[in-house]
């Protein structure tokens, strides 16, 4: 039986995800702060995923588990988690990802990086800048069965004031049967030093939730994000894209190949063949899907976007604009051609 797995991204989109393989000298993570939380993840089913508050997930920033890649499947679920810690070979179908997001500042350049390493920093950005490293801006976790009976510590400091959402009567807003929820932004010049990037903030913040369900069937096989961007800087920012980068090594990165699906708005990887030097006969695809794009105004009622949790007739959701692809050793030098990559 082939396995397949899928991520599913809530996210205004342009530009969909470029692949690569991992080059032969990674990029480190960008100095740390105060708070860098690379140790939390989620593992609601037979996903597990490392989710940072900087921007790059998918990855195990702080060798975890000692794979460095940050994405495991399949994983035999929270309920069997020992047997994962004790298995000591573990698949993982994915590397690192992030968002990136380019646009024109009075007819400059600018982007976002984060991929092997990131250009965001932790934290809501206050009064059009970024704030000073706080232990309250990590990534906060919840369980939907351990809610307001059992609660944790993260349920009971939930930073709403950060934009973490909440219900009306002001307890956390719980999606999916487990959930994390971050929030970081790009407003500080001293992290944007990836050789890809290294241009002026854009002055982007992102409030990050990602959930998953603890069922069988296909949604045991999927978790979701929602990418919330703000412009909280003071800049108008022009033919702005928005991308899913994505490093997939599905078992051994040799034999992977990618493609799209313009009907579904989807970018996957799969296996050239059912030989696999890791997941032998039976590779996994991997794919992102992206369910809610920007708005587009048709003008027409009986088209309905979906949005912020609300409804807008007279729009559709954007779906996926462009795919691309670039193999280890053609990565992009400068902020050039990372925006050329997302146009």
């Amino acid at each position: 039986m082939k396995f397949k797995l899928a991520i599913l991204v809530l996210i205004a989109v342009l530009a969909t995800s470029l692949y690569a393989a991992p080059p032969q000298t990674r990029r480190s993570a960008p100095p740390a702060a105060a708070r860098i939380d690379n140790t939390t993840y989620i593992n609601a089913n037979r996903i597990l995923m490392f989710v940072t508050n900087h921007g790059n997930f998918g990855r195990d920033l702080s060798d975890v588990y000692g794979y460095d890649a940050g994405t495991f499947y399949p994983y035999p679920g929270p309920n069997d988690h020992a047997a994962f810690e004790a298995d000591p070979d573990k698949k993982y179908p994915l590397y690192a990802a992030g968002l990136w997001i380019g646009g024109l500042v009075n007819g400059e350049k600018r982007v976002i990086i984060a991929e092997y390493s990131d250009e965001y920093v932790p934290g809501p950005m206050v009064g059009g800048t970024f704030q000073p490293d706080s232990p309250e801006f990590k990534v906060y976790k919840l369980w939907r069965d351990s809610l307001a009976a059992n609660p944790n510590e993260d349920y009971l400091n939930w930073p709403e004031d950060q934009g973490a959402p909440v219900n009306e009567d002001g307890t956390p807003e719980m999606i999916g049967d487990q959930m994390l929820w971050a929030v970081y932004n790009d407003a500080n010049p001293e992290a944007k030093d990836n050789d890809a990037g290294s241009t002026d903030p854009l002055g982007i913040e992102v409030q990050h939730t990602t959930f998953a369900y603890t069922q069988t069937g296909p949604l045991g096989n999927m978790m979701f994000f929602r990418l919330r961007v703000f412009n909280k800087g003071e800049n108008t920012i022009e033919n702005c894209f928005f991308s899913l980068w994505a490093d997939p090594d599905l078992g051994d990165a040799a034999d992977d190949l990618v493609g799209s699906d313009t009907t579904r708005s989807l970018g996957y990887v799969y296996n050239a063949d059912n030989d696999d030097s890791y997941y032998r006969a039976a590779p996994p695809a991997l794919g992102f899907d992206f369910f809610q794009g920007p708005l587009v105004e048709t003008g027409d009622l009986n088209d309905t976007a979906r949005m912020w949790g609300q409804k807008w007739p007279g729009f559709v959701n954007m779906g996926m604009y462009s795919f691309n692809k670039y193999i280890n050793g053609t990565d992009p030098n400068d902020f050039n051609e990372t925006y050329f990559y997302m146009q």
